[in-house]
């Protein structure tokens, strides 16, 4: 558990907040940490039944990381109650990296037909043409834990249902700040260093009022304990940049008051930041959370943490499309 935590680099708590917490293996299914020279770490602060994102990183015995372009991995996803040798589904894992040729992450599409104990078995290997372990693969000279492929295996809770909307769900309407709520300055009301402005045009209950599909970010570049939440914003405006007419929100989750020039968070008696309402309004237990709305005022798809540009383009297009 503490390797988990250290480790969880999807998002940053905005409330109370954990990572899927690791249930007793029935029948010991999972392998023991210390038995396997890489060890799988879920980067989703939670799972739940229907079509989801699996995050994950995977280290070594020396909590170095491996994940890497030149490191694949092959997913079977098992329902533990229901049958814990016949995988319900497999897949290829995606790897992207969060910063540049420093860190990255897996992702993987999943559909998880209920919820319960599920397990996941990794098969990871690296590329022979790679030559050359990952840049956080430890000092020079280092065995490379992955000289040959690594089964192992991690057994995590599948929820009933997000604490988010689901894709499908109604996204519930909320009042955030916008440029006119701000005399026009977004600097106000963002902690981006460089803010755009179509990003502040409209609350989310204006967006969903509009009847046109839109992107939802919730992100605080300033605040971010992970180095994520930064280059997600900076993901999601890239990528936006090449789809002019789709609205865009980005929502900072803390309350903030100006101190001192700059935007600071607002504290309780306790000194535990404060989320806005939005974020209780929808749900959020970490970010940044990134969603899509159709015209309909559907969630068309959610995006916990890191996002590979790839992925929200394709995401996007769909949207469009539909």
């Amino acid at each position: 558990m503490a390797l988990l935590a250290a480790f969880w680099l999807a998002a940053c708590a905005a409330g109370p907040s954990a990572p899927p917490t690791p249930s007793p293996s029935p029948g010991g299914w999972a392998s023991p940490i210390g038995s396997s020279a890489v060890i799988p770490l879920i980067a989703s602060s939670e799972l739940a039944k229907g079509e989801e994102r699996f995050l994950f990183t995977v280290i070594d015995q020396a909590n170095h990381v491996v994940a890497d372009p030149a490191v694949a991995v092959h997913l079977r996803f098992f329902d533990l109650a229901s049958d814990p040798d016949r995988p319900a589904s497999q897949s290829d894992a995606v790897f992207f990296w969060i910063i540049e040729g420093q860190r990255g992450l897996y992702r993987a599409a999943v559909d998880f037909p209920a919820a319960g104990q599920w397990g996941a078995e990794l098969v990871i290997s690296r590329s022979e043409a790679s030559g050359s372990p990952p840049p956080d693969a430890g000092p020079a000279g280092s065995s490379d834990p992955l000289a040959s492929p690594v089964t192992v295996r991690i057994v995590f809770s599948v929820r009933e249902h997000p604490s988010t909307p689901a894709v499908g769900d109604t996204a519930p309407p909320a009042d955030t700040p916008t440029l006119e709520t701000a005399g026009g300055d977004p600097r106000r009301i963002s902690t981006d260093p460089d803010p755009d402005l179509r990003f502040y045009e409209l609350s989310i209950r204006q967006a969903l009022e509009s009847g046109r599909p839109f992107l939802l970010s919730f992100a605080t570049p300033a605040f971010c304990q992970t180095a994520t939440c930064g280059p997600t914003l900076d993901v999601v405006k890239q990528v936006l940049a090449d789809y002019p007419t789709l609205s865009a929100i980005h929502v900072e989750p803390y309350e903030l008051a100006e101190r001192d020039g700059a935007l600071q968070r607002v504290f309780d008696a306790a000194g535990n930041p404060q989320p806005i309402p939005a974020v209780r309004t929808w749900g959020l237990v970490s970010e940044p959370y990134t969603f899509l709305v159709d015209a309909g005022g559907r969630v068309a798809a959610r995006f916990e943490g890191a996002i590979d540009p790839t992925e929200l383009r394709e995401a996007i297009d769909a949207l469009l499309a539909g």
